[in-house]
């Protein structure tokens, strides 16, 4: 198979993972076993179909002024499915518990329900694998996690990889799309630009000018920042809906407002006018947005690697 990642991937900071629970309620007559014989066939199914799912990703000829290549290579031992029965672990949290407190992250520790870290920490490793499962049993409940490196798939191409395990699991085929798109050759995917390019006013979200750089007095002392808190927000179905609905009465077709679209900008409102009162009246704020630019540049949509941009937005404090 092809075995280099495509530009996107090439990126030494896409080395994080990226991590999505789904949580299940499971009866006291649950099979568990059955359970997750039926997620290890899934998941050797959807290796099947996509062998470099099985594979790592390894960093090959870094070095001082090299960030070097990524590439598929594979392991000695096909991953198989992570299993974690917790049922009798004092500290975890029962599925009513989770229930209870809206699955909030501070339930969901993923030392204990993920396979790995989101962040490496300290040295990165120069092989890693690509994508992993683990399955986590709790009382009343199942807790599926699904990691897989970022260089090798965005949010978009994660969340269509779960699909196809979900296919798997029901044994369902893939489609001839569905195999062309997921095994593409990766390196060339996205034509890179000739020489005839020159940069433009494109780029200046993306380049730090350091004549324009903020300084630091290392002789001053840097204020305490203030207690900082981590809050839940639950938004009803019915009100992401008004949301949206609010928020398409300023725009006209073709153009196009998500839910998320909306939420983001209204989030984005909020924080800034609670900050309102400790800026000036002519302070700017910037927002940056991951887009998919799959049908930008002639991709599969079903295609699974990292092909976003970050979409900036910026606004004077009013």
């Amino acid at each position: 198979m092809e075995d280099i990642l495509d530009i996107f991937g090439q990126q030494p900071f896409f080395t994080i993972n990226i991590q999505i629970c789904f949580i299940f309620g499971t009866s006291e007559a649950s099979s568990h076993n059955a359970i997750i014989n039926t997620l290890t066939s899934g998941l050797e199914r959807l290796y099947g179909g996509f062998p470099w799912l099985a594979y790592d990703v390894t960093n090959e000829g870094s070095g001082p002024d090299n960030t070097g290549i990524y590439k598929f290579t594979k392991p000695s031992k096909e991953p198989g499915i992570i299993v974690k029965d917790l049922r009798d672990v004092i500290g975890t949290p029962t599925m009513e518990n989770l229930r209870q407190a809206r699955y909030p992250m501070s339930l969901l520790d993923e030392s204990i329900f993920a396979p790995c870290n989101t962040f490496t920490g300290g040295k990165k490793p120069t092989s890693a694998p690509a994508f992993l499962t683990q399955a986590n049993l709790i009382s009343g409940g199942l807790i599926l996690t699904f990691v897989a490196q970022h260089n090798t798939m965005d949010m978009t191409g994660q969340a269509h990889i779960i699909s196809l395990f979900s296919k798997a699991c029901h044994g369902e085929p893939f489609t001839d799309e569905e195999l062309s798109s997921g095994n593409a050759v990766r390196h060339n995917i996205v034509p890179l630009l000739d020489e005839s390019w020159a940069p433009g006013p494109e780029l200046e979200p993306f380049i730090l000018d350091p004549a324009n750089s903020p300084t630091t007095n290392t002789n001053t002392e840097a204020p305490q920042p203030p207690m900082c808190t981590w809050a839940y927000v639950n938004f009803t179905a019915s009100s992401l809906e008004q949301l949206k609905s609010k928020s398409l009465e300023s725009v006209r077709p073709p153009k196009y407002v998500s839910t998320d679209d909306a939420l983001t900008a209204f989030v984005w409102q909020s924080v800034t006018r609670a900050r309102t009162p400790r800026l000036e009246i002519l302070s700017r704020s910037t927002i940056a947005r991951a887009v998919n630019v799959r049908k930008h540049v002639g991709i599969s949509p079903t295609y699974p690697g990292p092909i976003q941009v970050s979409a900036y937005t910026t606004l004077t404090v009013q």
